[in-house]
């Protein structure tokens, strides 16, 4: 005999296994969630201590450059005024500031990737994470539909069990049409 009910209880098996899977996978992703979040912190607080770094070397760099600039400008204004020629030793310590310029200015090159690369880490991070939150919720959303559907097939209040057996089960109430909704009819001049 193929009845309603069989077909309700069926449905109800699998939307329990349904909220199973939902379940584990809910979980999974906050725990995942929770993962990042602590890795995020550790990549933003790295990206913090190279930003610093870099604004540190980036400094001494400008100031290098700021005293080889000096030191140009000084020995061509010797040359210009006094009509010398500048010393050797005044040459070989140009180049040596020349070289501490170079040097400088390639650190602040190699600390300004570095900065890169982990500021690009921390960004995808919080898209990952973005989308970890965007599926958490999507997944919450669907178990939450599974459980209310769970709840409308097989239900744990007895008086909604017992409501449901009536309805159903007993002969010569389906005239009644219990799937549609009362209208209620208020007569005219009732306040």
């Amino acid at each position: 005999m193929y009845t309603e009910t069989s077909d309700q209880a069926v449905e109800a098996e699998g939307a329990m296994g349904r909220r199973d899977e939902l379940s584990r996978a809910v979980y999974d992703a906050s725990m995942a969630l929770a993962a990042q979040g602590s890795a995020l912190q550790d990549s933003e607080r790295r990206a913090y201590e190279l930003k610093e770094e870099r604004f540190r070397i980036e400094e001494d760099f400008k100031k290098s450059k700021s005293l080889l600039n000096w030191q140009v400008y000084g020995g061509e204004k010797d040359v210009l005024e006094g009509g010398k020629d500048i010393p050797q030793l005044e040459a070989a310590e140009l180049a040596a500031y020349r070289e501490d310029v170079a040097a400088k200015g390639l650190l602040f090159e190699e600390a300004t990737i570095e900065w890169e690369a982990e500021r690009q880490v921390v960004l995808d991070m919080r898209s990952a994470i973005a989308k970890a939150e965007k599926d958490l919720a999507a997944g919450t959303k669907a178990l939450t539909q599974v459980e209310d559907r769970i709840e409308t097939l097989a239900p744990e209040d007895v008086a909604t069990q017992v409501a449901n057996f009536v309805r159903d089960d007993f002969p010569g109430l389906e005239f009644i049409g219990p799937n549609l909704k009362v209208q209620k009819f208020i007569p005219a001049g009732i306040t």
